[in-house]
């Protein structure tokens, strides 16, 4: 017997459902607002090249989805922490605010990857425009930005890593296996040609052209960072040799213009030279270059080889807070009020290169912004960054004013350990010492002091509430496309919660 005094379930009611779509959720719904921001920007990028509408159930000439509808799809997905396409797909047909995001036309799940992968170039733009709608309410306040990095995983197995040796083995075994391929078809040709390629070929063939572009990555950081003691070895070979070309020069043009002489019957010019061959100064420095150029082959064999990434080759091995992982450094520069004014992946290891450039790139947009309430440009007035940025070249290079930490320590007053009188740093001592007095000046101590309260949280926004701690898409251009998409739903939901006119 049921109780009466329970609520009666009746799963079979009818339901009279508003036929208007607008109907169903509050006018302030953050859907309509992600939604009239993408009304309000230019999306002219995104129209260039329509998507079609390619899905298991789609049929030759339908007409394609509106980019716009794509976007903002992805946009209000990225401002929930939805990353997954096959998630997308699923919510447009389960969840309310999804399905009035595509206007209640479900795009498949292949639509929405191949729209973020083929559009990554105008996420750039598409970040730019967000950040000018922030800065037209009068948010973007740049008269203090900080500077960060946080390791996001890339979309590549950590065990795919190979040794610059077996890379080359990988690379040069397809090359072995077509040789092989058209000796057989050379000897059997009662059986006539054939197109096939061999059982096997396809998945050698595209592991060898990831090797290669391994190899090439490894190559081009060699080049951009190289080992230390290789470098020091190799600038020791160029003054050797340097020394050698001089000495040559000098010592050749005097013995020949003392044979020239003595030929014509005429006094010795100078005092009497010997053969460049047999010239003690010129051969001991000669041996000097022999010594060193010994000494750079010796360390380029005991040099450590480098390790490149089969699936993701623009992938790095990069230093976490627990251990090691195939990552990319994602650098933001955020302002004062938590907007993000730059974000840029990159896999580059160290944080020490990227001051300059995150700068540069920082300023133009922020120059590029609507002038403030006051109608004054936007200018950067001073930067703040960790010690991870910290070099004599970051602390003298062109750029708005800035604040370095020059230790891990919390103390910043306390001084830099001294520098090896032989090394950059001890000769360019007067750029530290400068340094060193502002970082003891009580304003700065406390502005520094901001620092880590202005950029990492826009890390963890980014990691935790915008769900980018993987990658989904592979190599360095697509990725920094999808921090940039990232980066753009998360200033937009700073400006939802700054605003405080915005349900979710």
């Amino acid at each position: 017997m049921v109780a009466k005094s329970y609520r009666p379930v009746q799963r079979d009611q009818l339901f009279l459902m508003d036929q208007d779509m607008r109907e169903w959720l509050p006018k302030d719904h953050l859907v309509w607002w992600v939604l009239e921001v993408i009304e309000r920007i230019d999306t002219s990028a995104f129209h260039q090249q329509r998507s079609r509408r390619t899905s298991a159930k789609s049929v030759a000439g339908q007409r394609g989805y509106d980019p716009d509808m794509l976007l903002g799809l992805l946009v209000f997905a990225y401002c929930m922490g939805e990353r997954s396409s096959r998630q997308i797909e699923r919510r447009c047909r389960y969840d309310i605010t999804f399905r009035v995001a595509c206007g209640g036309d479900v795009p498949d799940h292949t639509v929405i990857s191949r729209f973020r992968s083929e559009f990554v170039g105008a996420f750039t733009s598409l970040f730019c425009e967000v950040l000018a709608v922030c800065a037209q309410a009068g948010m973007v306040r740049v008269g203090t930005v900080a500077l960060d990095g946080t390791k996001i995983a890339a979309n590549a197995a950590l065990d795919q890593s190979r040794k610059e040796s077996r890379l080359r083995e990988i690379a040069e075994q397809v090359v072995t296996e077509a040789a092989a391929a058209d000796e057989s078809t050379l000897e059997d040709v009662d059986e006539g040609p054939s197109d096939q390629t061999g059982p096997q070929m396809g998945t050698p063939t595209a592991r060898a052209m990831a090797a290669r572009e391994a190899l090439a990555q490894i190559a081009a950081d060699r080049e951009r960072r190289p080992d230390p003691e290789v470098a020091a070895a190799e600038r020791a070979v160029k003054r050797a040799q340097d020394t050698v070309d001089e000495w040559e020069t000098k010592v050749t043009t005097s013995y020949e213009r003392q044979q020239k002489a003595r030929a014509e019957g005429k006094p010795l010019p100078g005092k009497p030279m010997t053969h460049p061959d047999k010239h003690r100064g010129l051969r001991q420095r000669r041996e000097r270059l022999e010594k060193w150029q010994k000494e750079l082959a010796k360390r380029l064999a005991d040099e450590s080889e480098r390790r490149g990434n089969l699936t993701d080759p623009d992938s790095r091995i990069m230093k976490e807070r627990k251990g090691f992982g195939q990552d990319y450094n994602a650098q933001m520069v955020v302002s004062d009020d938590h907007f993000i004014v730059m974000a840029e992946a990159t896999n580059t290891v160290s944080d020490r290169t990227l001051f300059e450039p995150m700068m540069a790139k920082a300023q133009a947009n922020v120059a590029a912004l609507p002038p403030d309430a006051q109608g004054a440009p936007r200018t950067i007035g001073k930067a703040l960054a960790d010690v991870g940025y910290f070099s004599v070249e970051n602390l003298t290079c062109a750029g708005p004013e800035r604040l370095i930490a020059l230790h891990k320590s919390r103390e910043l007053t306390t001084p830099r350990p001294s520098a090896s009188k032989t090394s950059q740093q001890y000769r360019d001592r007067s750029a530290i010492l400068a340094m060193e007095d502002k970082l003891s000046d009580p304003a700065n101590q406390a502005l520094y002091k901001r620092r880590g309260a202005t950029v990492e949280p826009m890390n963890a926004h980014i990691k935790d509430l915008r769900g980018l701690r993987r990658f989904a898409m592979r190599g360095l251009a697509k990725v920094d496309g999808e921090l940039k998409l990232a980066a753009a739903a998360t200033n937009l939901m700073r400006y939802a919660t700054t605003m405080g006119t915005v349900t979710t």
